[in-house]
């Protein structure tokens, strides 16, 4: 939601919208890693002063933050957006259709990036990753399948799409489209469960049999 900023007293330069602020410091972001979002830079690009940021943010942690609330934001709002969706693989498809159309959000390989520098990034960024799996594990589970196969294959399914959505962010990837791709995966995610094992990663009689 945008912010609708006061008016500036007199003598002052107008004040940049707060979005604006926030949409800079992502663009910055997305083409620097979070050493590029720089007020001055920023400002620069805005044809702004510093001081209208200092207007909406008390420095360059408190605007850092509002991309990171942002970059939350978004997930949660992709998933109450899904949950509407009547079946759960309509779900997973809104889902993954959603994240394709939304692509002026903070970008999740930065993120990552950032979250490797920053403990108490990291901590929020793990969070919403938590917050995503188990999305797609609670229509796995919808689906029909027991709670570890659904959550075995929820894993496998979020890594997949990070891994696609990395190889598009650099031109590298001939699927058309990330809803593509993920109905794809999503046939062979929602298949039959696999065959039980009689222990970790050991084969029944039949199958050690030469």
């Amino acid at each position: 939601m945008t912010t609708i900023s006061p008016p500036a007293p007199p003598g002052r330069p107008p004040v940049t919208d707060r979005e604006a602020w926030i949409r800079a410091a992502t663009t910055a972001l997305r083409n620097g890693g979070v050493d590029a979002v720089r007020i001055e830079a920023l400002a620069r690009t805005l044809g702004a002063t510093k001081g209208s940021c200092y207007w909406h943010f008390r420095d360059r942690a408190e605007l850092l933050e509002a991309v990171l609330v942002w970059w939350e934001t978004e997930t949660r709002w992709l998933i109450r957006t899904a949950r509407e969706a009547p079946t759960p693989a309509a779900r997973l498809d809104r889902y993954f259709s959603l994240v394709a159309a939304t692509r002026d959000y903070p970008p999740d390989a930065e993120m990552q990036s950032w979250a490797r520098r920053d403990p108490a990034v990291a901590a929020r960024v793990d969070r919403t990753e938590q917050a995503r799996v188990a999305f797609i594990r609670v229509q796995l589970r919808a689906a029909g399948l027991d709670p570890a196969e659904a959550r075995r294959r929820a894993r496998i399914a979020y890594f997949a799409t990070q891994g696609w959505v990395e190889r598009a962010s650099r031109g590298q990837e001939s699927y058309p489209d990330l809803p593509a791709f993920a109905r794809d995966l999503f046939r062979l995610i929602l298949g039959r469960q696999s065959p039980r094992r009689t222990g970790p990663d050991r084969p029944t009689q039949k199958e050690a049999r030469p």
